[in-house]
């Protein structure tokens, strides 16, 4: 009897690409397991609060690769599929072959369906997830944003506050002195531990200007900083109607870093003596706090500033900003910072082209200065948006696995039912020695024992059938008869209802079998009929 596979001679092909769908697991999970393992918890140099795991470019090279090898692998099987079932002409050739190419092909576009409802339901949980973890981002970003503004905020007024103290009480130590001699001392000895200080001036207004009552140079200031120290002069001269408030009791602060060429500010506060009115301004470099309010302080890149009443920007990271005195005073964010008119807020706002910000401020209670720190939203988001790319990418490797583990198990169903549709093509032709090996203990392999129980009792039949009968079936009644010489034999057991009054019923059935296995045998060894 003739044996059928269920699995077609495709086999080893696709036992070979199950090994190396396998294979592609294996490597997968060593990739996992090694960026998991070897240095997850690594911190970022710059911010400790955060990681920097390795490997993550071997990991992503990886999901890469896998995207690129499923995505041959799914095209390969589209083509296959489409081949192999999708051509109606030749299903009408092939007759029930052609049907099993459909019932391939049906198999496949439920892989198709199956992989677009794994897309939408990853999709859908992506979006969730997302738009969850942008919120959350956004919180963390504002709260990280204003913590930044409170510590710059913090550290600028430690600054102005101790340079304000340092230079009262030098102005209060000459004015005690007694001699020259003790004054050059004294001054020699502030400067040295304020090398920070450029000058210092006591200042007289009247209707006609400003005159000096006392000036003070730190000659080694300016050699350090290779500047001219009669600049002083001539900035005192340009800004003597800010540096007039200190006189009138308020503290005022002018960016003088284009009068010298590197970051610095003079910084004007009321002084009173003698019933006179004057102005104590003191020159001070600002290049320690401008280094502190870069925009790589922080992972996020935040970016902090100091701004006076005006707008006029006193202290940036950005020193060509300082030197050309640039002003935000005409910009949207100010302007609400000054609806606001409170000490300290949040916002966020866009700016002339359209960038959207994050802002927080907090006012010092000096000099009506103000700290500023803002961050792009692209930036506080940018996070979220590579892991929204790369969960596309894992969502789309997942499409192209799902489709190809669908494809696989489709054809554990599409091979048996193409080898019984084969089989039953034999037997419509005739061929009714034939019988469906099954390798699985599924549904299939009951339906291939009953095809194959089928076959045998139709083989059974067709060689038991005489000639007549077998015209009968053919169509071909009128030449039935026939005459021919034949022997019969016809038997009988001797004393058998003696016998079956002796015997059990299943002894009986025993004794009987028994003789009808040796007469079928000898009577079919010479082509006869029972």
């Amino acid at each position: 009897m003739e044996n059928i596979q269920v699995i077609s001679a495709q086999d080893k092909v696709e036992k070979i690409s199950k090994i190396v769908l396998w294979v592609l697991i294996g490597i997968s999970l060593v990739v996992m397991a090694l960026f998991l393992l070897i240095g997850y918890d690594t911190p970022y140099e710059e911010n400790p609060n955060f990681n920097d795991p390795k490997l993550t470019d071997l990991l992503l090279v990886w999901t890469y690769i896998l995207i690129a090898a499923t995505a041959v692998a799914t095209i390969a099987a589209v083509i296959y599929g489409f081949v192999n079932g999708s051509n109606k002409s030749k299903h009408e050739e092939k007759g029930m072959a052609g049907k099993a190419g459909v019932i391939a092909w049906g198999t496949f576009v439920v892989s198709i369906i199956i992989g677009l409802i794994v897309v939408v339901s990853l999709g859908t949980i992506i979006f969730v997830v997302n738009f969850f973890d942008s919120q959350d981002v956004k919180l963390k970003g504002e709260d990280t944003n204003f913590s930044v503004n409170k510590n710059s905020a913090g550290a600028a007024e430690h600054f102005f506050k101790q340079q304000e103290s340092s230079a009262l009480l030098f102005m209060d130590m000459l004015n005690t002195m007694d001699s020259n001699t003790s004054e050059k001392e004294s001054t020699a000895y502030f400067f040295e531990r304020n090398p920070d200080f450029g000058a210092v001036a006591l200042l007289s207004f009247g209707k006609e200007g400003f005159f000096f009552d006392k000036k003070i140079v730190n000659k080694k200031f300016f050699q350090k900083h290779e500047s001219d120290a009669s600049q002083f002069d001539a900035l005192c001269e340009n800004e003597s109607v800010n540096l007039r408030k200190g006189a009138g009791g308020e503290s005022f602060v002018v960016n003088t870093t284009g009068y010298f060429g590197f970051a610095s500010v003079a910084v004007t506060i009321p002084w009173h003596e003698n019933g006179k009115r004057q102005a104590l301004v003191f020159l001070t470099s600002t290049e320690s706090l401008s280094d502190n309010f870069g925009g790589g302080n922080t992972r996020l890149s935040h970016s902090s500033c100091i701004v006076n009443a005006k707008g006029d920007i006193i202290v940036h990271s950005d020193f060509q900003a300082m030197q050309r005195n640039d002003s935000i005073a005409k910009t949207s964010f100010f302007k609400t910072m000054n609806e606001y008119n409170d000490s300290s807020r949040q916002f966020s706002f866009k700016d002339e082209d359209g960038t959207k910000f994050f802002c927080a401020y907090q006012r010092l209670p000096f000099g009506g200065l103000c700290v500023i720190t803002t961050i792009k939203a692209a930036t506080l988001y940018e996070g979220i948006g590579n892991l929204t790319r790369r969960n596309i990418l894992l969502m789309v490797a997942i499409l192209f696995l799902a489709i190809l583990f669908i494809w696989l198990y489709a054809k554990t169903i599409s091979n048996p039912l193409k080898a019984l549709t084969k089989a039953s093509e034999e037997i419509e032709n005739g061929n009714f020695d034939i019988s469906v090996k099954s390798k699985s203990h599924d549904e299939i392999s009951a339906l291939a024992e009953s095809f194959n129980k089928m076959s045998k009792g139709l083989s059974e039949r067709a060689r038991f059938r005489g000639k007549a009968g077998s015209k009968v079936l053919d169509g071909d009644a009128e030449n039935v008869g026939e005459e021919k010489s034949v022997t019969v034999l016809y038997f009988n057991i001797r004393n058998f209802a003696a016998l079956s009054q002796l015997l059990s019923p299943q002894e009986i059935v025993g004794f009987l079998n028994d003789c009808m296995t040796k007469m079928a045998a000898c009577i079919t060894r010479t082509n006869g009929t029972v």
